[in-house]
């Protein structure tokens, strides 16, 4: 035993166990890269926020559908800004990504606690001109002010469970 008490065991088990923790901390918090043809987002995901913290397959294949079909969605305003809105937007990589490859004014969405990790996302792909960050809870109608209709609304990994059909469906 060393004079403070604790073995030379003991104390190399806590530092595996400090180490371990260190590995979990940042897996937690990681930057996710999602890129298709010329444009590419990258994300802060953050386990901290809940399951909406993380890139889900189906938003990188949403960001792969903008970029192979980017003129059938700018046709939906020929002579304006396209706008669109992201309901659930988690880590905000959709629409991040329609604001690149669409060059359009997007409105990112999603509950309180999964906001300043959509403005982190928003300033770490300088797009702060063309994306703004608001709250929309669909289970909270008093939280529903959208200011201007959207020409295009992107939803994807947003009804993981059946509590959420509903609430998703009046909102839509």
């Amino acid at each position: 035993q060393q004079a403070s008490g604790v073995s030379a065991r003991d104390h190399t088990l806590w530092a595996l166990i400090a180490e371990s923790m260190s590995a979990a901390v940042a897996a937690a918090e990681a930057e996710e890269t999602v890129t298709h043809g010329d444009h590419s987002v990258r994300v802060a995901a953050s386990w901290r926020v809940g399951i909406g913290g993380k890139t889900w397959s189906t938003g990188a294949l949403a960001c792969k559908h903008l970029a192979a079909h980017a003129g059938r969605y700018a046709a939906l305003a020929p002579k304006r800004q396209l706008r669109v809105l992201e309901l659930g937007a988690g880590t905000g990589v959709a629409g991040l990504f329609a604001a690149k490859c669409l060059e359009a004014r997007v409105v990112l969405t999603d509950a309180e606690d999964h906001l300043a990790l959509l403005r982190d996302n928003v300033k770490r792909n300088n797009l702060g001109e063309r994306v703004s960050v608001q709250l929309f809870d669909w289970k909270d109608e008093t939280t529903w002010d959208l200011s201007s209709a959207p020409d295009l609304i992107l939803c994807t990994d947003n009804a993981y469970h059946p509590s959420l059909y509903e609430p998703l469906a009046a909102a839509l």
